[in-house]
């Protein structure tokens, strides 16, 4: 109707120009039609040659090619059900098999090899390798975890073999019967079996700091101690990864010498602590402390035996220090004990007396920085006795059997006799770690 309108409104000329426009794009859409159809005609007359083709050559109609395509799609159909219920039968015959062969670390790694997968994150591996069958607390898991991989959030199959390779199975080859942990006579055998853990041996008497050090039987027993952090009585496969750190950073830094110097200390002891802003002049203050606390004065070197408690130490010290500055604080120290990161000699109550020894009311700061963490963890380190009376108590016989330990500083000794030879045991019959 608007058309009608607008042409009584123009002349001829103008109604003549509009129906040829009008015609022209009619006839385009005519002809862009036909040449549609006509390329449709063509597809249908080339389906129909290959078809007589087909037909030709195999001597087959269409109806019977027809019928071949079906019965293809419903073969591969079948053989896709059929790949799906064998996939569902081996995942749960591989979940039997975990459970099964998940009895110890190697195993578990063995069946993770063998499973097809492209890479697995922390939270994936806990799950599977949550069980006491490896002697191992949560933590430490973790630890173990974090070992598999370097410089990634996941580990792959190629993680797995090489850990097996390197690590697994030479543990598991020291571990005789089978248990997932190492006794004493089974680490004593290990410590000279093992090719890398007998690059350390007891140190010659020109070397050794104290006589008892030079023998063999002192000296593999002190480091079973050493790794024994939770007084169990045998060694397991974090605290076996424990000393091959140790003696890695010895070897890394030194030739692997009987003993380390300064300069190879400071590099070892950043090796192993994982805390890499301690200034060079505290790690030369904290080596001459050691050298003190561990009789070394005249040597003026330090043995592994020392090194590995020490080096534990700062160790412990980059665990505990989250924040990764240059003290630790009460909450920090709180943390880790909630989470059993802590060795057994350490109760609340050990942690509170160490920040009652370092609180100072003229500082800011309460923490507890790294040299001294050093020197308090050796001293409870000494203080302990793991068969005494009361757990993180002495009685007057247990605490003269503390002042006869070899480890007992000589320093220290000196001063207390200088002590007045007044009977203080009246008042109680158990000393506390502040004696230090």
């Amino acid at each position: 109707m608007k058309l009608i309108n607008l042409l009584k409104k123009t002349n001829f000329k103008s109604c003549v120009v509009i129906f040829l426009i009008i015609f022209s794009s009619f006839s385009t859409t005519l002809s862009y039609k036909s040449k549609e159809v006509e390329n449709k005609l063509e597809a249908i007359k080339s389906g129909e040659n290959k078809l007589s083709a087909l037909e030709n050559e195999h001597g087959k109609t269409v109806t019977e090619v027809e019928a071949e395509v079906e019965a293809e799609k419903k073969k591969k159909k079948k053989v896709n059900k059929k790949t799906r219920t064998v996939s569902k039968l081996l995942s749960t015959e591989s979940t039997l098999l975990q459970k099964k062969n998940f009895t110890s670390l190697q195993n578990s790694t063995f069946v993770d090899m063998n499973m097809t997968y492209v890479k697995e994150n922390l939270a994936e591996w806990k799950n599977k390798n949550r069980r006491w069958d490896y002697k191992m607390f949560d933590k430490q898991l973790e630890d173990i975890f974090k070992t598999m991989h370097i410089g990634k959030e996941y580990k792959t199959i190629y993680d797995d073999r090489a850990y097996m390779e390197i690590f697994l199975n030479a543990f598991y080859n020291c571990d005789k019967d089978q248990d997932n942990v190492l006794n004493y006579k089974e680490f004593l055998a290990c410590m000279k079996s093992d090719s890398y853990l007998a690059i350390v041996s007891p140190p010659p008497k020109i070397y050794a700091a104290r006589a008892n050090y030079t023998d063999s039987n002192y000296f593999y027993h002190k480091v079973f101690e050493v790794l024994d952090t939770h007084e169990t009585g045998f060694v397991n496969f974090h605290a076996y990864m424990e000393l091959r750190l140790m003696i890695f950073s010895w070897k890394k830094c030194s030739v692997a010498a009987p003993f380390i110097e300064e300069t190879s200390w400071e590099c070892a002891i950043e090796t192993i602590s994982g805390y890499k802003s301690t200034p060079r002049s505290i790690l030369r203050s904290t080596f001459y402390m050691c050298l003190e606390l561990a009789n070394a004065q005249g040597v003026r070197n330090i043995d592994f035996i020392s090194y590995l408690m020490f080096a534990s130490s700062s160790r412990l010290f980059g665990r505990i220090n989250g924040k990764m500055d240059h003290d630790i604080t009460k909450n920090e120290f709180n943390l880790v004990l909630d989470e059993n990161m802590l060795p057994a000699r350490y109760n609340q109550q050990i942690v509170n007396t160490f920040f009652d020894l370092t609180h100072d009311l003229n500082k800011k700061s309460s923490g507890i920085d790294f040299q001294t963490f050093v020197y308090y963890d050796f001293a409870l380190r000494v203080f302990n006795l793991p068969n005494s009376t009361r757990h993180w108590a002495l009685d007057e016989s247990e605490f003269v059997q503390v002042l006869n330990k070899p480890l007992f500083p000589s320093s220290v000794m000196e001063e207390i006799k200088l002590i007045p030879s007044t009977n203080f045991t009246k008042v109680s019959n158990f000393y506390v770690i502040s004696i230090f």
